[in-house]
């Protein structure tokens, strides 16, 4: 949160000072030529949530053992992190008419964004004392994230550009998560089991946002720049849950298992503020 109060400070400071500085450039100013930078501001999680769900594999001698247990792997939990990003951004601006700009760009950048929930969900077994209970963990992590994107501008003075963007966007993300069960309601339960899964992946997505940029002479300009970006989501499977109720005072005998697994979404905002050399 406390990123998003000082982003929201920073942007109406920059917009206050571009607006009050801005007649006073000259009116020769050129936009187009490649151009080279850096960046840093904040990544914000927009949903932030993991969504459980489990698939019997076996129930043992008792069928109802089976939909239990994977009625207490399911559950959903949420928790929206904000952390630092910064990185490096490059492109080609062409001013095609006296107001209007296009081109591209292309940028990557480290980030630090992580996160982590769990919850606990019992379920019991339909017509008997006892029950099921999972206590399920999971994290995310975007480690990095780039993005090659077109820009249309429109020339508001001859040194202040505001512009639209939008086009593809890539990340690397680290998603884990845990599942721990056991069995509750009697003096005997069953030995309790635990299964786990994580994948690291490059993941593919897209991504759109605007700004508003200042042409601060000596081939520099200085941005302010907000863009949502869109990942999709992994799902990570996990090691089955498995015990055997033979030797508990739960009913019946036999292998009970399950399979868990966890679905991630990644997506949410990227706040940043840059500076660009430009070569016209």
């Amino acid at each position: 949160m406390r990123y998003v109060i000082s982003i929201r400070k920073f942007f109406g400071a920059a917009v206050l000072v571009v607006i009050v500085s801005g007649p006073a450039r000259a009116q020769n100013v050129s936009w187009t030529g490649y151009y080279f930078g850096g960046h840093a501001g904040a990544v914000i999680e927009d949903s932030g949530s993991w969504k459980n769900s489990a698939d019997v594999i076996s129930s043992g001698s008792y069928a109802p053992h089976g939909p239990s247990m994977a009625q207490s792997a399911t559950s959903t939990f949420s928790n929206s992190e904000s952390a630092f990003a910064a990185g490096i951004q490059g492109g080609y601006n062409y001013q095609v008419a006296p107001q209007f700009v296009i081109g591209f760009e292309a940028d990557i950048e480290k980030s630090f964004l992580k996160s982590s929930g769990g919850t606990t969900v019992t379920a019991p077994v339909p017509g008997n004392r006892y029950a099921w209970q999972t206590t399920a963990a999971a994290s995310r992590q975007l480690t990095y994230l780039g993005t090659v994107r077109s820009r249309v501008g429109y020339v508001v003075s001859p040194s202040i550009l505001l512009f639209a963007t939008g086009g593809l966007a890539y990340g690397g993300t680290k998603t884990s998560a845990s599942f721990s069960e056991i069995g509750v309601g009697t003096p005997s339960p069953p030995l309790p089991s635990s299964g786990s899964g994580s994948a690291n992946d490059t993941m593919v997505g897209y991504t759109f946002g605007g700004g508003l940029e200042w042409m601060l002479g000596g081939n520099w300009s200085a941005r302010a720049e907000y863009l949502y970006y869109d990942l999709g989501s992994k799902t990570v499977s996990s090691s089955p849950l498995a015990t055997d109720v033979g030797p508990s005072s739960f009913c019946c005998s036999g292998i009970v298992s399950v399979a868990p697994k966890t679905r991630v979404d990644y997506n949410g905002s990227d706040v940043r503020f840059a500076l660009s050399y430009h070569f016209n």
